[in-house]
Formats: C-alpha cells, sequence, structure tokens
C-alpha cells in the first residue's frame, strides 16, 4: 500500500493504487504537478513539483522518512506520498507505455498552425485554444 503523508496533518493514509495509471489521481494526491524521487531502495516518493514555489506547508514528517531512506535534499514541502519498491516497480512506465497519438496530432496540429508563419501577439492564444480542443487544460490569459 501507499503511504500519503499530510503536511498539514498529524494522520496518514494508506491507500491502494488504481490499477491503470492515472496522472489525475495522483496529481489529487499531493495537490498539483508531480515530481517521482527514487531512493537506492527502489522505493519512491512522489511530491508537488511546486511544493516550495507554492509556499505549501512544510512537511517535516516525510523529511523525516526521506531522510532516513537517503534523501538529501531540502525540506519537503506539501503532501507526500511513498511507494515501497514493488509499487514503484508496477507502477513505473516509460514512453513506450503510454499512448500518445493524442499528443502527436496536437503537435502535429500546431506545426501546421506556425508552418510559415510569424509569430504575432495571437500565436500563444491560437496554440493554447488547440490545446485546449485537444482535451489540455490551459487557463485563459487576461486581455
Amino acid at each position: 500500500m501507499a503511504l500519503l503523508i499530510k503536511a498539514s496533518e498529524e494522520n496518514t493514509e494508506e491507500f491502494e493504487m488504481p490499477q491503470k495509471i492515472d496522472l489525475t489521481f495522483y496529481q489529487q494526491k499531493v495537490g498539483g504537478l508531480i515530481e517521482f524521487v527514487r531512493f537506492k531502495d527502489g522505493s519512491e516518493m512522489m511530491v508537488n513539483e511546486e511544493g516550495i514555489n507554492l509556499d505549501l506547508p512544510k512537511n517535516a514528517r516525510a523529511s523525516a522518512v526521506a531522510s532516513l531512506k537517503g534523501w538529501k535534499g531540502d525540506v519537503l514541502h506539501g503532501d507526500v506520498v511513498f511507494f515501497t519498491r514493488d509499487e514503484a516497480e508496477r507502477f513505473s512506465c516509460d514512453e513506450s507505455d503510454i499512448d500518445c497519438q493524442d499528443c502527436v496530432e496536437t503537435l502535429e496540429n500546431i506545426a501546421k498552425l506556425l508552418s510559415g508563419k510569424e509569430w504575432n501577439s495571437d500565436t500563444c492564444s491560437e496554440i493554447a485554444s488547440l490545446m485546449r480542443e485537444a482535451g489540455y487544460e490551459i487557463a485563459e490569459v487576461p486581455s
């Protein structure tokens, strides 16, 4: 079972990993973009990639666990998930595991949009529009 150590609470949460790799599931556990760190024993931790920049609360308990596993980085910020070696191996993936046809089509559409075109103030909005159409969550930029 994976172990979630919350920064803002004293309790921890053990949970079963979903059968299918689900980015949204992972992001919800740490409250944003994810970053995995593998330890020498093969286990891993997952942190919010922007924890420091977002000024998430320090997580002293997760930092202590990570330190015992050999982590030499800064104090961790935000909620942290620890995976056993078996879980890390079971749910690790490489590019060959990811069906990226949608990604390829989106990139081809962006390339067509930009082909021979001079960039102007609307270019980023046009790219964002193509990405939204493909299902990516892209924030609206205020004018």
